[in-house]
């Protein structure tokens, strides 16, 4: 007889070559740790494996405004505002937290026009000795905003828990549904998500668990995944098929311009009453973290620019949407649509609200200024008017009154109109006025290169104007470094720039239609470099349409 083939032959070169291969993974993943600090996935904010992102902590950067330069920055915790403490409140002291996303982080706001801190300074001016402080990170939805109340919320001990919940977002933001569905939502790929099983307990979950695992655990799958995800080997939002059209299509389709634009309609979308879903689960849940701390919870609803006022992105939809036939936003769009459905699922949660739409609305309409930045957030003005109605509110509850949380009636401000009856010449040195620039701005400083202020173009860019005959005058400059002669296309009409600092562009122009405002295109045949290899065409620093003869 044969010998016998014995069974753990091989066992032994297997076990060798297993060892030897945990061995290697282990080695290489401490290499990683070693060299490489974790990758950024959404844009500049670290990864954090338990909230998906994170702000970085201990940023200190300028800033400026109308008013001047400031400092703008972040604590040891990436938050603005002070550190939180870890010790007892002082007997007479009160402590509000809040919680929210982009609008809490301020750029270009001042720390103490921030809302938090407005609402502080408001309710000391009362006579009340109060400690404000905030948590926040941008791109943040509901579901983040709880883990972070879990974590930071217990050694402060607030009296009160101020969440700011965006219109414009935060439902997108809440749930795996929408994720790949609109471009407001960009941290879906990481974020984590509420929801309640089967039992009724709480969970969290992500977009791909078995990625966010190993994500969590694992340097150099971040690595791998962060370079597969930047040569678009897979996709960051996991877009469904044909989830997101492009614009044409969606208008060739009947659709608004843009995906977002739809929870403002009536009609009943499954992904749009998943997101609802989710949010009524996440803010179920932060009304339970709040009344374990003892605290009292205050939803502050922070509406989208667009219901607030109508401007230049506005008009040019409309504009688009004409083009094609279809009926402009405000007679396709209900604006108080979310502070309805918001309003309505708070007080069945027992939530006390308050409603900013109306207040921004008024404040819009006797100032004739905008409340927000071009990007969609607050900005100074806005925050503390915030700040005011919080306080107000506060003092309220303490009484035990009640109040309409309003923002369900009414239409957007059409703030042009207003800006251009009170003033024929726009000083971008004064005020920023977001509200007439169209597409093609970097963004407004009061001190580029430490010269000059005004918006930076890119190499196109667009403003509104009023649609009359007349003169139209820019007030522009150029950097000593950039390179001449410069072209300037005002609608296709050329000037030649053959000097740098400050110059001045004149155009006749003519009644174009029925419409009240009309767009300037302004393009340049050279630019500059920016920064971050960003490039430029020249700075807008005011313009003017000028009366016949004037």
């Amino acid at each position: 007889m044969g010998k016998k083939s014995n069974p753990f032959a091989y066992a032994r070169p297997l076990g060798v070559a297993q060892v030897t291969l945990v061995f290697v993974l282990l080695a290489c993943e401490l290499g990683a740790r070693l060299a490489f600090p974790a990758p950024r996935y959404v844009h500049s904010l670290p990864y954090d494996p338990g909230l998906g992102f994170r702000a970085p902590a201990n940023v200190h950067l300028g800033n400026s405004d109308p008013g001047g330069g400031f400092p703008y920055d972040l604590n040891n915790q990436g938050f603005r505002g002070p550190e939180l403490p870890t010790d007892s409140k002082l007997a007479g002291t009160e402590r509000l937290l809040f919680c929210g996303d982009t609008f809490l982080m301020g750029w270009q706001v001042r720390k103490e026009a921030l809302v938090p801190f407005s609402t502080e300074s408001a309710l000391r001016e009362s006579g009340r000795h109060v400690e404000s402080y905030s948590i926040a990170c941008d791109g943040y939805g509901t579901a983040q905003q709880w883990i972070l109340l879990r974590k930071y919320a217990g050694p402060l001990d607030p009296d009160y828990v101020v969440l700011c919940f965006s219109t414009g977002n935060d439902v997108a933001d809440n749930a795996r549904d929408l994720v790949g569905r609109t471009l407001v939502s960009s941290g879906g790929y990481l974020r984590p998500f509420l929801l309640r099983d089967d039992s009724g307990d709480l969970r969290t979950t992500w977009l791909q668990p078995a990625r966010a695992a190993l994500r969590a655990s694992s340097r150099v799958f971040q690595l791998v995944e962060h370079r597969l995800l930047r040569m678009e080997w897979i996709d960051s939002q996991a877009r469904r098929e044909g989830a997101l059209l492009s614009r044409k299509d969606r208008l060739a389709a009947g659709r608004l311009p843009l995906p977002y634009l739809d929870m403002f309609t009536t009609q009943e979308d499954e992904h749009w009453e998943a997101g609802w879903d989710a949010t009524a689960v996440a803010l179920e849940a932060i009304r339970d973290e709040v009344r374990r701390l003892g605290a009292r919870l205050i939803v502050a609803i922070l509406p989208h620019k667009f219901q607030v006022q109508r401007d230049a992105s506005s008009i040019g939809m409309d504009g688009t949407l004409l083009r094609s036939k279809s009926p402009p936003l405000n007679d396709r769009l209900d604006w108080n649509l979310p502070e309805r459905r918001l309003v309505a699922l708070l007080r069945g949660l027992e939530i006390e609200t308050v409603s900013l739409l109306d207040p921004l609305r008024r404040e819009t309409a006797e100032e004739r200024v905008s409340m927000y930045r071009q990007d969609g957030h607050w900005n100074g003005r806005g925050h503390a008017l915030a700040g005011r109605e919080i306080a107000r509110a506060i003092q309220a509850f303490d009484k035990g009154e009640t109040r309409a949380p309003g923002g369900t009636n009414g239409q957007p401000v059409d703030l042009p109109t207003l800006v251009f009856e009170k003033q024929s010449e726009i000083d971008l040195q004064v005020e920023i006025r977001p509200e007439l620039m169209g597409f093609g701005w970097h963004g407004w400083r009061s001190d580029w290169w430490g010269e000059t202020y005004g918006w930076v173009m890119r190499e196109k860019g667009e403003i509104l104007v009023p649609n009359r005959t007349g003169e139209l005058v820019l007030k522009c400059w150029l950097p000593s470094f950039a390179e001449l002669p410069a072209v300037v296309r005002l609608n296709g009409e050329e000037h030649v720039i053959e000097r740098t600092g400050e110059f001045l562009l004149r155009q006749g122009i003519e009644k174009s239609g029925e419409e009240q405002y009309r767009f300037v295109r302004i393009e340049t045949t050279r630019s500059f470099t920016f920064m971050r290899g960003k490039r430029a065409g020249l700075v807008l620093q005011g313009f003017e349409v000028r009366a016949p003869g004037g």
